[in-house]
């Protein structure tokens, strides 16, 4: 608490007395975190504060501090010319009191991350200098307050990962400077997009992920062509992506997967020449699987999983050199894995499983010397594991199995000495366990069925083949 001497030393500064009470209200630990804040004079070298030209305080910034507290008592109208309160990242708890509409020169109100509750008040939408307001990441609840839209200088709006509930208020859709906007993960949130979004022209980032919007994706969205990331997965959105979304040409991001989006993947898409990351899988999506993916060459994560696609892979997909994961299964994807994937050398992880693949696994697998995860099991391929596959040397992961492989086990295998998982059952192949199983490395697990089982490891092999999964890691070496 505040002592008569300590009142007595700040007399003259209202600034500092609501500060030092403000203080004295948080946990103890809290309070030892600004043992800096002594005197009369918040200016001088107080951590956390910065002050203007007229010695007042402008900057509250306690970023990453850990500071445990409320903000109920603290006298918001003996801090005037405060422009900025920074608390991102502290364990706040309580509500938001109304009195913070009183800071008329606030630009800046930022406490992501805390443990706050109760409704927003609906004082914010007083702050008519606010240029950047961040909610997100609390447990604020309630419907979002219509007078947000009073906030007409607004160019940053975050109040995801909170309890709010029911309809976005149209106000907020008349906010024409905003260029950062997420509602993302307020999973009560209910209604269509309206199609007044359009009106955000300056929008740069929008995020309305993990709510539970439903209806079609509103074509106006699609005149937001300074979009750079537009993320609206896990939805309950329906109807199909509409051509229009090509219009979106500066996208680096794009999610909309686990919605009940269905028809065609758009040929239109062909015109996102800057996007990093595209994400559809988890929704109804038929068709083929459309040629222009080609021209996407910074392409980085690139995910049609879970979907209905049933057109072949084209041969385009090698022009994606940056690509570093592709996704694709559980969809009936037919015909032969194409050539040209062995071009993508960045590729970390491939997952082709569950679909209707066929032919032979090509040599030119071997090119991608990056993968440390190979999942093609549930298809219908056929032939020789190639011996290519010896090339991987990051492999961790190698799951062929449900296939129609045949012949030996390759025993280039052996040099993947950073695989720990390697499954092979319910193939056609023969032959023997390649020695240089037991001699350069140990698996976690092996799970092989091979229709002939050399002596090589002894007698006891034959009890560990018989069951559906071979701990090669925990079997003694070979005598």
């Amino acid at each position: 608490m505040i002592t008569t001497a300590s009142s007595v030393a700040i007399q003259g500064n209202e600034e500092a007395y609501a500060l030092l009470k403000w203080k004295a209200s948080f946990e103890k630990q809290s309070q030892s975190l600004l043992s800096s804040w002594n005197g009369s004079d918040p200016c001088s070298h107080w951590l956390g504060i910065a002050c203007d030209n007229s010695k007042s305080v402008s900057l509250l910034n306690f970023t990453n501090f850990g500071i445990r507290g409320t903000f109920l008592t603290l006298n918001f109208s003996s801090l005037p010319n405060i422009r900025a309160i920074v608390m991102r990242n502290n364990s706040f708890y309580g509500t938001i009191p109304k009195q913070i509409g009183s800071l008329s020169n606030l630009d800046t109100l930022n406490v992501h991350d805390n443990q706050l509750s109760g409704f927003i008040p609906k004082s914010i939408g007083s702050l008519s200098k606010l240029t950047l307001l961040d909610l997100a990441v609390n447990n604020f609840l309630g419907m979002v307050p219509p007078e947000m839209g009073k906030l007409a200088n607004l160019s940053f709006l975050d109040v995801g990962v909170n309890k709010l509930f029911g309809n976005i208020p149209h106000e907020i859709w008349h906010l024409s400077n905003l260029k950062y906007l997420a509602f993302g993960t307020n999973d009560n949130l209910r209604g269509a997009i309206p199609a007044e979004i359009g009106m955000l022209g300056k929008l740069t980032e929008l995020r309305l992920e993990h709510c539970n919007f439903t209806g079609s994706i509103p074509t106006t969205i699609f005149n937001l062509t300074n979009l750079a990331s537009l993320n609206l997965n896990d939805n309950n959105l329906d109807g199909p992506i509409p051509p229009e979304i090509g219009n979106l040409t500066n996208l680096a991001e794009l999610y909309l997967n686990d919605n009940n989006l269905n028809g065609p993947i758009p040929r239109e898409i062909g015109k996102f020449v800057n996007l990093k990351v595209l994400w559809l899988q988890g929704n109804e999506l038929s068709g083929s699987f459309p040629r222009e993916i080609g021209r996407m060459t910074n392409l980085y994560q690139l995910d049609f999983s879970a979907n209905n696609l049933s057109g072949r892979i084209p041969s385009t997909i090698g022009n994606l050199s940056n690509l570093a994961y592709l996704y694709l299964f559980s969809n009936s994807l037919p015909g032969s894995i194409p050539d040209e994937i062995g071009k993508l050398h960045s590729l970390t992880t491939i997952q082709l499983l569950d679909n209707n693949l066929s032919g032979p696994i090509l040599p030119s697998i071997g090119n991608l010397v990056n993968l440390n995860s190979i999942l093609l099991h549930e298809n219908t391929l056929l032939g020789p594991i190639p011996s290519a596959i010896g090339k991987l040397v990051k492999l961790e992961t190698l799951d062929l199995s449900q296939n129609s492989l045949s012949g030996p086990i390759p025993s280039s295998i052996g040099n993947l000495t950073e695989l720990s998982e390697l499954v092979l059952l319910s193939n056609e192949l023969n032959g023997e366990i390649p020695i240089e199983f037991g001699r350069k490395f140990q698996f976690q697990s092996a799970h092989l069925d091979l229709k002939a089982i050399e002596q090589i490891y002894g007698d006891w092999k034959k009890s560990y083949i018989e069951s559906p999964r071979w701990e090669l890691g925990q079997a003694a070496s070979p005598s």
